[in-house]
């Protein structure tokens, strides 16, 4: 069951009561087997954990995060007898998936990692001893499983068989309630045995390139045994339906049928949907994976602060309170610094686009609108008299003074002629004088943006 039993989709409540679940398998699979058997807390695990807590409310206690070098604590529950067998039963299930690998497959590195773990699976057959589980029984069920897969041909009922079995066996330990122990037994032979279709249809093209077990070519005809293999999957999650709306209403209840319902079935609509010819593996009938779930921010910036911790404190290696505090300070210096980028990048945009929008609206508004209206006689901002002329320089000067005069004749009138001496718009301001100053042709000066012709 590596995998399987991952929900299609989950509400924010049912999704935190699922990550407490796994953050109290992490923290258990720690204590009894070692850092790096933390890894096998995946979703299988969570499920028959949450399934062996339906109908209670006990609230999650706080345990330290290896991700965050344990400087911060992740609500986790840890219920007791039901969370020592589920870690014990999945690292014991876990090595033995990597020795059946080793030896159905080989490679060097198959046996490497099953002999660096095999120290963990035989704490965990002593762990599932002490429970009070028959790990003897569970010896034979997989020895039994070995044996039908030597058979030349069977029928998929006598090769599911022994994975019913052992899902029975499992799943009936999950209450001590006999009424609730049965319940539990008859939804884990269930789930095993669609695990088991599921799994034979989904490897049956890469088994047959590599020559490898699978039930379905054994059966006859492989087609056939594919079609039949998908409706006897469909049947069980409709009986799957019935048997979870008889558990106690609560989260725990939604969060099993979305694994074993709604998960199942999606699954199995995007089994049906690949090629039989083509080698297809699990993660092509899960879910697509989402990048940014809930809190990735803040696993993110927690991790982070753990990083910064440790940098800070090989740096003061006798103030541990410094490196500590200093991390803390992380989630406050990263937005002060994002901010002051947004202000220097809106600073560049504010000065390219007012200087845009200046030069080329307001100059076109100003020459287009005020040199109509001088033509046609409107009052003038700055009041002109056409024909006086002042004296500038001791000559003659036509240019018009921005400030209120032309040359030192004063304020004077606009008449509203149109001929010579009526102000013209330059081309653009700060063109320089062509011609003298009696010429037709406009000169800017004064870089004004208006000029006095002759």
């Amino acid at each position: 069951m590596i995998g399987y039993l991952q929900p299609a989709r989950t509400h924010l409540e049912e999704a935190r009561l699922a990550r407490t679940y796994e953050c109290g398998l992490c923290a258990a699979l720690g204590a009894g087997f070692g850092l790096p058997y933390r890894v096998l807390a995946g979703p299988d695990l969570v499920f028959f954990h949450v399934l062996a807590d339906v109908g209670t409310q006990a609230d999650p206690t706080h345990v330290p995060c290896p991700l965050t070098f344990g400087l911060r604590k992740m609500p986790a529950r840890t219920t007791g007898a039901s969370t020592r067998l589920t870690a014990a039963f999945g690292v014991y299930m876990a090595v033995e998936k990597l020795r059946d690998d080793w030896e159905d497959e080989g490679g060097l590195h198959r046996w490497i990692v099953w002999r660096a773990l095999r120290p963990g699976w035989e704490r965990a057959r002593a762990a599932l001893a002490a429970e009070g589980f028959p790990v003897d029984a569970l010896a034979a069920e997989m020895a039994e499983q070995a044996r039908v897969e030597r058979l030349p041909s069977l029928s998929l009922a006598e090769a599911g068989a022994p994975s019913d079995r052992i899902g029975r066996m499992l799943f009936s330990r999950a209450s001590e309630d006999p009424q609730r122990s049965a319940l539990y037994a008859e939804i884990g032979g269930r789930v095993a045995r669609w695990v088991f279709l599921v799994d034979a249809v989904l490897d049956e093209a890469r088994d047959r390139a590599r020559g490898a077990y699978n039930p379905l070519p054994r059966t006859g005809n492989a087609l056939v045994a594919r079609a039949d293999a998908l409706a006897a999957a469909e049947a069980e999650v409709s009986t799957l339906g019935r048997l979870v709306s008889r558990l106690p209403d609560g989260p725990h209840r939604r969060y099993v049928r979305r694994v074993v319902v709604d998960g199942f079935r999606d699954r199995l609509v995007r089994l049906r949907a690949l090629d039989p010819a083509r080698p297809a593996r699990l993660g092509d009938i899960l879910p697509p994976r989402r990048w940014f779930p809930v809190g990735f921010g803040a696993r993110v910036v927690t991790q982070l602060r753990a990083l910064a911790t440790v940098a800070l404190y090989a740096v003061f290696p006798r103030s541990m309170w410094i490196a500590r505090h200093a991390a803390a300070a992380l989630p406050l210096v990263l937005p002060l610094l994002a901010a002051r980028s947004g202000r220097a990048s809106a600073d560049t945009g504010t000065d390219t686009g007012t200087d845009t929008g200046t030069d080329t609206g307001t100059d076109t508004g100003t020459d287009t609108g005020t040199d109509t209206g001088r033509d046609t006689g409107a009052t003038e901002t700055g009041d002109m008299e056409t024909g006086d002329t002042g004296e500038s320089g001791g000559g003659d000067d036509t240019g018009w003074d921005p400030g209120g005069g032309a040359g030192a004749g004063g304020d004077f009138e606009d008449t509203g002629d149109t001929g010579d001496g009526a102000p013209v718009a330059c081309g653009s301001t700060g063109d320089g004088c062509s011609g003298d100053g009696g010429s037709a042709e406009c000169c800017c000066p004064d870089m004004s943006g208006w000029c006095c012709c002759a």
